[in-house]
């Protein structure tokens, strides 16, 4: 699936979808299951799919992945962009981020290790690094 999906204190968050084949996919939502409402966000910086996503304190990190979704040649992002939970802004982080699509990460503390992904040159290897500490 192009987008990443991770939950934080009760919510929901579905990251970097669309609602037409037009859009880019940047769409970012939150739902409540206590309301089951829905509540659009606001978008992402870039246009990425097939990325990670982890949550440390106030923020959700989202890194890895490849411009939009069914293109022919993959261009895969290295940059990492962070959403400010209170403010509702997400902003860049880095710019040394994992070029890889497809991958996971979780969160351990201040902690973000990562696993698998691929590049277009290789896939299915298991990797585990620790990305950044906070």
């Amino acid at each position: 699936y192009p987008f990443s999906a991770i939950t934080v204190n009760n919510y929901l968050y579905v990251l970097g979808t669309r609602r037409s084949s037009s859009e880019e996919y940047k769409s970012c939502y939150r739902f409540s299951a206590h309301t089951c409402e829905w509540t659009k966000l606001q978008n992402l910086l870039h246009d990425r799919s097939r990325f990670a996503a982890a949550h440390v304190e106030e923020y959700i990190y989202i890194m890895g992945g490849f411009e939009g979704f069914k293109r022919t040649t993959r261009v895969y992002v290295n940059t990492i962009e962070r959403y400010s939970i209170e403010n509702d802004q997400w902003e860049s982080f880095s710019t040394e981020g994992p070029q890889l699509s497809s991958l996971a990460a979780c969160a351990y503390g201040n902690l973000v290790f990562l696993g698998g992904g691929k590049n277009g040159q290789w896939y299915g290897y298991v990797i585990i690094k620790l990305l950044f500490t906070l």
